[in-house]
């Protein structure tokens, strides 16, 4: 296992920085990804804290889009837990809370695999006075009573939060589901703000990496306990696992952006290499594996700091790394080195499989690069002196920034039916000293959280006072946003209006996005880069005139009650809370104009409706994809119905419930089934059937 580099690297720095470009390239700059982190953390601090059933929650977002990356596959991690509940490690930390104020579970893993215990309440009676009954019923769901201690069940407390919605399954510590292509990891978890005695070695360190005082912040900032057990433990149904989740974050903030962009190296790298097999039982390597050789290379290394010119020698350390541990069937945990994470999966004849495929790449050098699809045209490139090219960054930002609206909105919609939250802390961001860049894509997020906030303002049972206040605060920021916002936030202002039975000025808010979507550049998944590097030279990067000059779809939280016109298909959602219909914006428009010209000037209104009618007919995959089908029929179903064709909304509410039930955000079986009995029932009232 000592072998060195070979030969392919005789000119070691050439290849390294020109990989390393390349990486950047995939990954970001370093002030690239430093934005990303940062509007992130500026949504955190002022989100991160929520009530459920009016009790206090905290949300962590963690995972790869957290610590920067942006790739196709990354998901969202949400770790969740209520605030009055700590675990502590032993009786004398009890003392550190005020028993009328927490509930407090004691960690034991003297029966359990280094890094996995029980969880166990230090008293059967919970006499808080805040605690709901809504609380209590998970409390007694998800408890055990064994040996005279009342135990908290991991297994148990995955069901309950599995319960929330039908969609989620169990996934390793979480409650998962997808909303159309972005998959949510949501882990109910416990904090505990004392360091784990089982990590104590780890806090004992004292290495050149990390540094001292990352090292003390990690160490008093503490842990969280994550509802999984070990396979080989006595009680795996019922143990907890110790997260270092928060710990892992500080140290992937710490690293220089070579170190961050090497990560990046080996997420690609297990992904499109060492995992590309067919059968899924040899796909046993994980991303936090990776993680973790990292972690040990750049503490335990004796190359120089990370840089461009041993970026590749980095990469070669890591591989050998995993080799070994492959070889010997071991590897240690950064935190709690004695807890083997390869012991439940990687042994017998699939350590022997994985072993003889890396030390067959082992054997080829760096040459085992190339077959990454990625790497390739940045590594043989090289090779021949021929750099390909590079679509710019700003190109890149864009894009993540329409994709970024949903990631960083969907932890914060569920939570508006409790209050002005997402107003509150929007003049802060005046004050924070952002670059050009940061505050377009900060101002952008915020603007487009508070559009969908004004909708959840309004209550049925608001008196005429309140209703007339929240208007005035809606509009105001309806207003300020107006000069700073894409077509899709265009629609929601309308939207709003009509909602409000404005109707002279959705008129106008309609025209200006009829204008501005006729040479608007659509921000969708992989047409972004094409249009908007075709279009390169005529937009002004770095100016809100980037904003105005794009139009992505437009999205409907399902807990927000926009307007009455498709109430039925909110309700009928919900048992996906945190789920959307996201419909094209050339569908949208029109059905907004359908809707406000029918109080202006009826001509007008089916001319709108035969706008719509012609653009589902004959516009599919070239103003609609595909995917997208489904939801236009379907919002031309709703027009057909309101304007008294019964027939033709039949028609569409039938082609458009024939679709495939796509894995996509709009689930709109339930939805169609209703409309088409409302339909048919109107037809019989009618006497036409």
């Amino acid at each position: 296992m000592s072998k060195d580099i070979p030969n392919i690297t005789k000119g070691m720095n050439c290849l390294s920085e020109s990989v390393l470009k390349g990486m950047c390239d995939i990954v970001g700059t370093e002030d690239y990804v430093a934005i990303r982190r940062k509007i992130i953390d500026n949504f955190e601090s002022r989100n991160g804290s929520f009530k459920f059933d009016g009790q206090p929650i905290s949300t962590i977002l963690s995972g790869s889009r957290r610590e920067g990356f942006r790739f196709e596959n990354s998901d969202i991690d949400v770790m969740c837990g209520l605030d009055y509940l700590k675990v502590v490690w032993n009786s004398n930390q009890q003392l550190s809370y005020n028993p009328l104020e927490t509930v407090l579970l004691i960690f034991d893993g003297s029966g359990s695999p280094p890094g996995y215990g029980v969880l166990y309440f230090t008293g059967h009676d919970f006499v808080l006075p805040f605690l709901r009954e809504e609380i209590l019923v998970y409390l007694d769901n998800a408890t055990i009573c064994r040996n005279g201690k009342l135990y908290l069940s991991s297994s148990k407390t995955k069901r309950v939060v599995c319960s929330f919605a039908p969609f989620y399954n169990e996934h390793g510590p979480c409650a998962s589901g997808s909303v159309g292509s972005i998959e949510i990891d949501n882990a109910w978890c416990f904090t505990s703000n004392f360091w784990p005695p089982a990590a104590s070695e780890f806090a004992n360190r004292r290495t050149v990496w990390p540094k001292d005082h990352v090292l003390n912040d990690i160490i008093n900032t503490g842990c969280h306990l994550v509802p999984i057990g070990n396979k080989l433990g006595q009680h795996e149904e019922d143990e907890w696992r110790i997260s270092f989740s928060v710990a892992e974050q500080k140290l992937m903030y710490s690293m220089n952006h070579c170190e961050f962009v090497l990560y990046g190296l080996l997420k690609i790298f297990l992904k499109e290499v060492l995992n590309n097999v067919s059968a899924e039982e040899d796909k046993l390597l994980c991303s936090y594996h990776m993680k973790t050789a990292l972690f040990w290379v750049l503490q335990n290394s004796t190359i120089p700091e990370c840089c461009p010119q041993n970026f590749l020698q980095y990469f070669w350390a890591c591989f050998k790394l995993i080799l070994k541990w492959v070889y010997e069937g071991v590897c240690p945990n950064f935190f709690i080195p004695e807890n083997n994470m390869f012991l439940s999966n990687i042994y017998g004849s699939a350590q022997r499989r994985l072993f003889d495929r890396l030390h067959k790449m082992y054997e080829n050098g760096l040459l085992c690069l190339l077959e990454s699809p990625s790497i390739n045209p940045y590594l043989l490139p090289a090779l021949t002196k021929q750099m390909p090219m590079v679509i710019p960054d700003e190109i890149l930002l864009i894009r993540e920034l329409f994709c970024d609206e949903t990631y960083l909105a969907l932890p914060i919609i569920g939570f508006l039916k409790n209050g002005l939250g997402p107003f509150e802390g929007v003049q802060e961001l005046e004050k924070l000293e952002l670059s050009p860049i940061q505050r377009i894509v900060v101002e952008k997020l915020t603007n487009t959280t508070l559009k969908h906030t004004v909708f959840a303002l309004f209550s049925e049972s608001d008196i005429n006072r309140v209703r007339y206040i929240k208007h005035k605060i809606a509009c105001h920021v309806l207003k300020s946003s107006l000069r700073f916002c894409d077509v899709s936030d265009l629609l929601l202002c309308a939207m709003y209006y009509h909602k409000m039975s404005i109707y002279d000025k959705t008129s106008s808010i309609l025209e200006k996005a009829k204008a501005r979507l006729g040479h608007s550049y659509l921000m969708h998944k992989e047409l972004v880069e094409r249009e908007l590097h075709n279009s390169a030279v005529r937009v002004h990067y770095g100016s809100e005139s980037v904003i105005k000059s794009c139009v992505s779809f437009v999205r409907l939280y399902n807990l927000v009650p926009y307007i009455k016109e498709l109430e039925i298909e909110r309700l009928k959602m919900l048992q996906y809370p945190i789920g959307f219909l996201e419909i094209p914006p050339i569908v949208f428009l029109h059905m907004l104009e359908f809707l406000c010209y029918r109080h202006l000037d009826m001509e007008r209104a089916m001319a709108a409706l035969d706008d719509l009618y012609v653009l589902v007919h004959n516009s599919p995959g070239q103003f609609i994809f595909p995917s997208y089908e489904e939801i236009s029929w379907h919002i031309l179903g709703v027009c057909q119905e309101i304007s008294g064709n019964l027939l033709d909304a039949l028609i569409s509410y039938k082609k458009s419930f024939d679709f495939p039930d796509l894995d996509h955000f709009n689930r709109l079986q339930n939805a169609n089934k209703k409309r088409m009995l409302d339909v048919l029932q109107k037809m019989k009232s009618n006497g036409n059937i």
